[in-house]
């Protein structure tokens, strides 16, 4: 069939299945191209609330490799293969379900039998056009047309291999909350912030059977976020952690960055391979205990180096440390205007701190939806909680950004600058000690035991994102000789521009938390890519 005809043929099937027409497809059909043909006829809107991002053939097959291979491996008879039941609970168009059933139909060709394996293939999907097209595709396989994680579909131990991309839907926007009857299903399963996703991995441990495996792709938060905590625990109550994937690169045309996970339950733990990119490479291990946090599993396929700090006296033992809320946030919306030249505080958001760099005026923010050039509060017209507010905000801090390669801060040594949400407020107990946590903070040590400890929080895969409780429970370094003259590197890299003297300090930080040079060369290309202070 010419290549024009067959894409004619791909189109007019996904057309006849949108327009709730049951059409036998033609075995030549590739399921990759039907995928994508109906993601491009879905609005971008309709792709985002049904979480339909197709999975790309590179993930499939590892997915299947570390699930359904070894099960096949270990099948001596076709009898052993019909029997094995592959199930995806949010299968779209069946990607997973067509590869699971070619590599079916080859071990029962090696086994000397020519039998269909569709009948071992299940699959659940909302999507009535998205079951229409699998069920097309694979007309020997069963498919429901339901919500998965509601109805009595999918049989309680019943599934050898359980695996699929489950929908990424925030539960909290509100395009993709769920129902009240769907929360209150979900709310035994995670947190009120935990990713639908992670529900999916979280039930699919009681959908597999005691000795299968469940392979699925999840957002990077659910290595490390508190939310997801709970669906971690269960995983490793359930049996072992297998392998774990993650890429910089981004695999989906979504913009949320991913994960794949295969956990063997009721196994014991042993060594987690660690694996990334596209194609799918094996570059390293996890040999220790599976920490409640997976993000230093994380941390450790994208090459941070790892950090042993001792925690002998904390951050916040010498300043209080503390982040504002909502009501921060929308009560100082009236009272932002622009002026250069003008007398008030200004206000500083994240995008505005770079290390060792306040760049107010300099760089254009946008702060409730609007833009600024050089942001200012009126504090006297404020209402008088909120002025209260302001007026604690007022003295000398170091202001902490998130989501910045390296930590981000900068010291407001006057007193002057009112922080915006989620900028962090580190006021010492002591002005003295200003400098030295502005030190303590933009040290490579602690950006690399924060990249490596909260893995996974961050809106990049690459950022780091601290809350001010972490910030708090930062170790400061015991050599106080070296850290002093870090702290007045740090105050002239400030005052000057001096990206010399930051680096300077940055090396001296180094060799007070006696870690090594692996750790200074990593945090400097790191702050490499940050954008230069201005020349002054």
């Amino acid at each position: 069939m010419r290549k024009d005809a067959l894409v004619e043929l791909e189109e007019r099937y996904v057309r006849a299945a949108i327009a709730g027409r049951a059409e036998v497809p033609d075995s030549t059909l590739d399921p990759l191209r039907v995928g994508e043909i109906y993601q491009g006829a879905l609005a971008a809107e309709d792709r985002r609330t049904k979480g339909a991002f197709y999975t790309p053939p590179a993930l499939v097959n590892h997915l299947l490799d570390e699930s359904l291979e070894p099960l096949l491996a270990a099948a001596q008879t076709p009898a052993d293969v019909l029997a094995l039941r592959v199930v995806d609970p949010s299968c779209g168009v069946g990607y997973f379900l067509i590869e699971a059933r070619r590599r079916l139909s080859r071990r029962l060709m090696e086994l000397g039998s020519a039998e269909d394996p569709s009948c071992c293939l299940f699959g659940v999907d909302l999507d009535p056009v998205a079951v229409a097209l699998a069920t097309g595709l694979l007309p020997g396989a069963t498919f429901f047309c339901e919500d998965a994680l509601l109805g009595a579909w999918l049989e309680p131990g019943g599934y050898d291999v359980v695996i699929g991309n489950p929908p990424f839907l925030n539960r909290l926007e509100s395009a993709t909350a769920p129902d009240a009857e769907s929360a209150r299903s979900y709310r035994a399963d995670g947190g009120a912030y935990t990713d639908l996703s992670a529900i999916f991995l979280s039930r699919a441990l009681h959908w597999v059977r005691p000795v299968g495996r469940v392979a699925m792709v999840q957002p990077v938060s659910l290595l490390a976020t508190r939310d997801a905590g709970p669906v971690r625990s269960a995983c490793q109550d359930a049996g072992a952690l297998v392998s774990l994937w993650a890429s910089a690169d981004r695999m989906f045309e979504a913009g949320v960055r991913t994960c794949a996970v295969v956990i063997e339950r009721g196994a014991q733990q042993g060594p987690v391979t660690l694996l990334s990119g596209s194609p799918v490479e094996e570059v390293g291990s996890w040999a220790d205990e599976l920490p409640p946090s997976w993000g230093p599993l994380l941390a450790r396929i994208q090459g941070i180096p790892e950090v042993r700090l001792e925690p002998t006296r904390l951050l916040g033992e010498l300043a209080d440390c503390s982040a504002d809320f909502r009501d921060e946030y929308y009560g100082l919306i009236p009272f932002v205007y622009d002026d250069l030249a003008g007398t008030n505080p200004p206000l500083i958001t994240t995008g505005l701190i770079d290390p060792a760099q306040c760049l107010w005026g300099q760089r254009t923010i946008r702060f409730a939806k609007s833009s600024y050039s050089a942001p200012r509060i009126d504090v006297e017209s404020l209402p008088a909680k909120l002025k209260s507010w302001a007026r604690r905000r007022l003295v000398p801090k170091v202001l902490v950004g998130t989501q910045g390669k390296v930590i981000e801060a900068v010291a407001d040594e006057q007193g002057g600058w009112l922080p915006s949400v989620p900028v962090i407020s580190v006021v010492p107990h002591s002005e003295a000690d200003l400098w030295l946590l502005a030190a303590v903070l933009m040290s490579p040590p602690i950006a690399a035991y924060c990249a490596a400890s909260y893995a996974g929080t961050a809106l990049h895969l690459d950022a780091i994102k601290v809350s001010a409780k972490q910030v708090a429970g930062l170790p400061v370094p015991m050599d106080e000789g070296l850290w002093s003259r870090a702290g007045e590197l740090v105050r002239t890299a400030q005052q000057r521009g001096s990206r010399d003297d930051l680096v300077e300090a940055g090396r001296l930080m180094t060799r007070a938390y006696e870690s090594d040079d692996e750790v200074f060369q990593w945090w400097l290309a790191r702050l490499g890519k940050a954008k230069p202070p201005p020349a002054r």
